[in-house]
């Protein structure tokens, strides 16, 4: 069976969730599927070797992105013989002749720049969408999966790319500090004004000895990232870091001292489920994903019930609080460290990826026969 992946967050965020979430389902399969993998630039050097790569000359702006997954994606599929295609962000095509499934890992449409391309991205995303063959959602998280497509979801066993269970990984180039704060999330620009509101009030009292390091921000994130971060004076106490290789973002988590996570959280690779894995105490936004996720094994800080400007600023000192006092007080660090090694144990036995791979299967035939 022949399956199409759209491969652009592995040009353009290699070191992102939608990256690894890919990666890890490339891992999962077996000989009864043939990937095919569709990049948007020259095949990277640590791509898996059991893939096809289909690569084209394409550029980064939106309406490039527009036209690659609502043009060249479904052609490709067609000339290729897919039976179906396996997309991580929510932008299916709105005239795709074949079966698409969707397991979200990319950030939602609604938040992505403004904008006449991105308007029209989203409207056709969305009427793609109605078409969509299958949702794909960890099992351990149905309470959160949405109603509207229920009749079309699958359930699979969480998943986290494969490099957080290896003992030891090829560590960056970096130059980390002995000590820092990890931020590896969403670079809309609603998610990194609640982190830079979050810093500005920890900055003062941590930032010396623990920088604030951003990971995973691709090019679109950092000049979004650098246009927000002007109206701050954090100095040498934030960092963004420039892109790793998927292999090495497990050795930038294991550095960290306290994984930060004051934005919302996706269904598969979210960086919750890594610290966790990773023994990290965490300290996140409070939402019914993070809940889910996490349980007890985190300080989840909640926004409250009010709106506006005031409640956002309530919202932030609560976050920066919360930042400073699991850095500070080492004994609750260490109660969450320990707490999250507990609540990951069950997601390190090898047979679950075993399983998550013999499923992926099942729902390749029952899509691709429900399509043909």
């Amino acid at each position: 069976m022949r399956v199409l992946y759209d491969g652009w967050s592995l040009i353009h965020q290699p070191d992102g969730a939608a990256s690894l979430h890919l990666l890890t389902l490339l891992a999962a399969l077996g000989y009864d599927v043939q990937p095919l993998l569709a990049l948007p630039g020259e095949a990277p050097g640590w791509l898996p070797g059991n893939v096809v790569t289909i690569s084209s000359q394409v550029g980064s702006a939106i309406r490039d992105r527009l036209a690659w997954e609502q043009r060249t994606l479904p052609h490709l599929a067609r000339e290729r013989q897919a039976a179906l295609s396996h997309l991580t962000t929510a932008t299916p095509a709105l005239f795709a002749s074949g079966a698409c499934l969707l397991s979200p890992a990319g950030v939602p449409l609604e938040k992505m720049e403004a904008g006449f391309w991105s308007r029209l991205r989203e409207s056709l995303a969305q009427g793609g969408m109605s078409r969509l063959a299958g949702l794909l959602w960890p099992e351990d998280l149905r309470e959160a999966a949405p109603g509207d497509l229920a009749a079309r979801s699958f359930y699979l066993p969480p998943s986290i790319y494969p490099g957080f269970f290896e003992q030891a990984g090829e560590a960056p180039a970096l130059d980390l500090p002995e000590t820092f704060i990890l931020y590896h999330g969403s670079y809309e620009p609603g998610s990194l004004l609640r982190l830079l509101e979050a810093w500005s009030w920890a900055a003062g009292a941590i930032g010396e000895y623990y920088p604030l390091l951003l990971l995973g921000a691709g090019r679109a994130g950092g000049r979004i990232y650098e246009s927000l971060a002007a109206s701050y004076d954090f100095g040498a106490s934030v960092r963004l870091l420039p892109p790793v290789e998927p292999s090495q973002v497990a050795a930038v988590y294991r550095a960290c001292t306290v994984y930060f996570h004051p934005a919302d959280v996706l269904p598969w690779e979210n960086p919750l489920r890594a610290a966790l894995v990773l023994g990290k105490a965490v300290v996140a936004l409070d939402s019914m994903l993070a809940g889910l996720v996490c349980g007890p094994a985190a300080y989840l800080v909640g926004s409250g019930n009010a709106h506006g400007a005031s409640a956002r600023g309530e919202t932030a000192r609560a976050l920066g609080a919360a930042l400073i006092t699991v850095v500070v007080e080492d004994g609750l660090r260490e109660g969450l460290e320990l707490a999250a090694r507990e609540r990951a144990a069950g997601w390190r036995l090898a047979e679950r990826y075993q399983e998550f791979g013999e499923r992926l299967l099942e729902i390749y035939r029952t899509a691709a026969g429900a399509a043909s």
